[in-house]
């Protein structure tokens, strides 16, 4: 029998014939109630009466006599309804099955027999504090897609990641599920891992992470402390997940908070509040009065001696003829501080050295205004830490810091390296992949994500960065794919970052050792020295330009020294260790990237050059790197991804 036949008739129709082909205006239908207009359409529907004439063009309508009692016609539709439930159900759970109907009939029939669960609720998953007996119960099924197992409710919903990481419930058949599903990953030791997205097309999985404060999405690209839960088992066969951080896994209407943003952990209410009293600055720390930026006048007959001096040393800096630059300045730089990257240097040796190996002259110039304040070595000498301080800053570290590390996925040496480097720190964080334009449609996926923007041209980026006013690839003519993949990756992550709740962000790159005592210099270096109004620090800047404010920090200003149209390029170097106020990553990336993304000034295409250039518009701090050996080591790895990827240059956009 065909799905929705009423099968053979008990009664005898009524035939109503057409009109005849020659009438050319028929009498008009003459209508009894509407319900006797509908009874073609709905059978044993009571109170039909018979007998009408019905004429309408074209057309045969049969209409059914009902001669039974209300009981038999209320019955018939019983059992006729419940036969069209049963073969409803027979063929959705035939499309649900794998090799079924494509994911547009999974999603139009599951929502079918799915009923209440097929309007699942679109706010995200959260954690609550709530006893063992209170959590969300799963079921462990086998994956219709992988050897790995899904989670189930109850009521049979499964767990999908959204784009932006957050985690809902979804119909197990829906088009969602298909695609963004999270799957039980055991790890042993009666722990787990949830893996979204798809597992067999590499980069677009990722495992769920536990923040200490609350949050959970799906976010990472690895497996470490934070992305691994406890099994806890119930007696009807079962399971709740519970976090590192003693949160269990609850529906949105059981959490203890209504308007977190991704999943909360336990007691997130009480660690948000808790969170945000602490100190994330020190309120008695003096708004510094900031002076106008250093400036170094020298004459022209010794900026061109400076120039000629450079031309015979180093050709390669000069191929842009003066232009209108400072070159004893540029000379100071490059021979003082770029050829010493890795030393912990004053302005006032680097001086020496610069103008010992004839790059610049002798004069008088500091290039940070009260030097004696911070622009010395020993300031960077680890100091002697009680166990009440230790025990201080990494409850306050715990309770106020979120740390994510940015790498490329085929950066898997310095990503082992810094994941055992912050393990053995007991330091958790999050791996956040950058942007690498290698990649086939790489740039498009950035520009759709936002990191990008999509007005940017970087084919003509390219072009003026290779003129001789820039001269950007004067090594090797290079390109400049590797500068603008970090410059995203770095914006994805801030981004990524401004998402959740920790008052504070650090964002390391992958070639980065941070000190023994890093958890205590940062914690010392936010409750006693930062001002009140900063956004940003950097936490070991090269070659620190404006102003000394407290013994371990600067206040950045732009070198006035450099021409804007080379984005003030020079100085405050680095962006290995930066810290966050999380709160103001979106304005900072609102003056930030109309600026680092200006065609006309490829300069600004370094992050770091392009920040410190807008130093006079944000609040911005660094930790001189002249202070060693500081909080943070930078690992050589014999080359450096970006250079490489600009030497290489291999991209989408270049020729």
């Amino acid at each position: 029998m065909l799905l929705g036949s009423r099968g053979k008739p008990t009664h005898e129709p009524i035939s109503v014939e057409s009109p005849s082909e020659t009438d050319t205006s028929p009498e008009p239908c003459k209508r009894g109630s509407s319900r006797q207009l509908r009874a073609s359409s709905v059978p044993w529907e009571h109170g039909f009466q018979s007998g009408v004439e019905v004429q309408c063009r074209s057309r045969e309508i049969k209409t059914i006599v009902s001669e039974g009692s209300r009981v038999r016609r209320w019955a018939r539709s019983l059992l006729l309804g419940a036969s069209l439930a049963l073969m409803l159900i027979a063929s959705v759970q035939l499309l649900c099955q794998q090799g079924g109907a494509p994911g547009l009939l999974h999603r139009a029939h599951c929502s079918v027999i799915l009923g209440k669960s097929s309007a699942l609720s679109n706010e995200p998953l959260q954690t609550s504090g709530v006893a063992p007996e209170g959590a969300a119960k799963f079921s462990r099924v086998d994956s219709s897609a992988s050897s790995d197992m899904e989670l189930r409710t109850l009521q049979g919903a499964t767990i999908v990641a959204l784009s932006d990481g957050q985690l809902v419930l979804a119909d197990p058949c829906s088009s969602a599920s298909q695609t963004q599903r999270c799957t039980l990953i055991d790890r042993g030791s009666s722990t787990v891992a949830l893996r979204c997205g798809i597992s067999t097309v590499s980069g677009l999985e990722r495992f769920v992470t536990a923040q200490p404060g609350g949050s959970l999405a799906a976010d990472c690209s690895s497996i470490g402390h934070w992305q691994r839960f406890w099994v806890r088992p119930h007696a009807d066969g079962m399971i709740s997940l519970q976090s590192k951080h003693g949160s269990f896994v609850a529906m949105p209407e059981a959490s203890a908070v209504v308007n977190e943003v991704g999943l909360a952990s336990s007691g997130a209410a009480r660690d948000l509040s808790f969170r945000q009293a602490q100190h994330i600055c020190n309120p008695e720390a003096p708004m510094p009065k900031m002076a106008s930026p250093p400036t170094w006048n020298i004459d022209m007959d010794t900026n061109d001696w400076c120039f000629k001096q450079i031309s015979s040393k180093m050709p390669a800096m000069t191929r842009s003829g003066k232009v209108d630059r400072n070159w004893c300045w540029v000379g100071l730089k490059e021979s003082g501080c770029h050829q010493h990257w890795g030393d912990h240097r004053t302005w006032s040796a680097m001086h020496k050295l610069a103008s010992h190996a004839g790059f610049t002259v002798d004069n008088s110039f500091a290039p940070l205004h009260h030097p004696e304040l911070c622009d010395k070595q020993q300031l960077g000498i680890s100091r002697s830490w009680s166990k009440a301080d230790w025990h201080n800053a990494k409850k306050w570290f715990g309770d106020v810091v979120a740390v994510y590390v940015l790498s490329l996925p085929d950066e898997a040496k310095r990503l082992d390296g810094i994941s055992a480097r912050l393990a053995e720190l007991e330091i958790p964080f999050t791996a956040v992949w950058g942007t690498d334009l290698r990649m086939e449609g790489a740039m498009k996926a950035a520009q759709r994500e936002g990191i990008i923007p999509e007005t940017f041209n970087a084919t003509l980026a390219q072009l003026q960065a290779l003129n001789k006013e820039n001269d950007m690839g004067r090594y090797r003519n290079g390109g400049i794919a590797g500068t603008i993949g970090c410059l995203a990756g770095h914006f994805r992550v801030q981004t990524h970052a401004s998402k959740y709740p920790s008052p504070l962000s650090v964002i390391f790159e992958n070639d980065v050792s941070p000190a023994d005592d890093f958890v205590p210099r940062l914690w010392s270096l936010v409750t006693e020295e930062l001002p009140c109004d900063w956004q940003v620090v950097s936490l070991a800047s090269r070659c620190a330009y404006g102003q000394c404010v407290t013994p371990h920090l600067t206040r950045v200003q732009p070198d006035v020294n450099e021409p804007s149209s080379r984005c003030h390029h020079g100085v405050n170097f680095g962006f290995q260790g930066m810290l966050y106020r999380t709160s103001e990553i979106n304005n900072l990336l609102d003056a930030w990237k109309p600026v680092a993304f200006d065609e006309s000034r490829p300069h600004c295409l370094d992050v770091d050059v392009a920040l410190a250039a807008i130093s006079d518009r944000v609040q911005y701090y660094a930790v001189p790197n002249s202070q060693g050996p500081g909080m943070l080591q930078e690992l050589w790895y014999k080359s450096s991804i970006r250079q490489k990827i600009n030497i290489a240059n291999e991209s989408e956009f270049e020729s």
